[in-house]
């Protein structure tokens, strides 16, 4: 899971790889994984000019093993409703 916006100048998806598990990509250290970029799905309503919905999906291409230097997000069901005045949290990079 991502920003859609990462993308906009990129025209060779099978160029990238992402490092996961690392905080330093200079050095990533040995309980880094690295892994290709097979596919991206970005959200069909993103808009470059005002980066509404700016969020997509990459496809891996192998999967990545938790560890202690990586672990799962949960993402909430889509039937989730949040209250208004409700207090959440979202933490990223970028």
């Amino acid at each position: 899971l991502t920003a859609a916006h990462c993308f906009d100048e990129i025209r060779e998806i099978s160029m990238l790889y992402v490092v996961i598990g690392a905080t330093q990509l200079t050095q990533p250290g040995h309980g880094a994984q690295t892994r290709r970029v097979k596919q991206v799905l970005m959200h069909q309503y993103y808009n470059p000019n005002d980066f509404s919905y700016d969020i997509a999906l990459m496809e891996l291409d192998h999967p990545v093993q938790c560890s202690p230097y990586i672990q799962l997000a949960c993402v909430p069901n889509a039937t989730l409703t949040v209250s208004e005045l409700q207090n959440c949290w979202v933490a990223g990079w970028g």
